[in-house]
């Protein structure tokens, strides 16, 4: 892959990752906005701070350069579902509706972040970059205890 190519690349995919964290954060503003209190509250708030990290470390290394400079980076795709988890990242999260149930919002939720979970781990798989690596590695261990949160939340609910 030449240099120039990849750098377009490595824009792309910090740009995506951004869009997608923006967009958690604004799915949960709207959720919180339609949870009162009580532990799925509390969850929403959790996951909003947890977004608007992700987000502002995204920016930071977007802004920095840090990742276009390197001349390694992402591996070839060898994955065949990699096009269904870009796809599913790529896609807005879902308008919510005002009479949505906390369990249909966490709902949502899980699925949205069990793909950005993989859609982190794939990238950190393909990382052939130290601070590819540490970034998308940091990603998705957090995405994946958000899935533990929720889950958890749900669980609770459903009993």
């Amino acid at each position: 892959m030449s240099k120039p190519f990849r750098k377009i690349l490595v824009k792309l995919i910090l740009e995506k990752a951004i869009m997608f964290e923006e967009n958690s954060y604004r799915f949960y503003e709207s959720a919180l906005s339609m949870t009162a209190s009580g532990d799925a509250a509390d969850l929403l708030n959790k996951l909003l701070a947890a977004e608007l990290r992700h987000r502002l470390k995204l920016e930071e290394i977007q802004n920095t350069g840090e990742l276009e400079t390197k001349t390694a980076y992402i591996s070839g795709r060898d994955k065949p579902d990699q096009d269904e988890e870009l796809d599913m990242i790529s896609r807005g999260w879902p308008v919510l509706n005002p009479r949505s149930s906390r369990e249909e919002i966490l709902e949502v939720a899980l699925a949205r972040e069990k793909s950005a979970c993989s859609f982190y781990n794939n990238l950190y798989e393909k990382s052939r970059i130290k601070i590819a690596e540490e970034l998308f590695g940091m990603l998705a261990r957090e995405e994946s205890e958000h899935v533990i949160w929720i889950s958890e939340v749900i669980n609770g609910i459903t009993r």
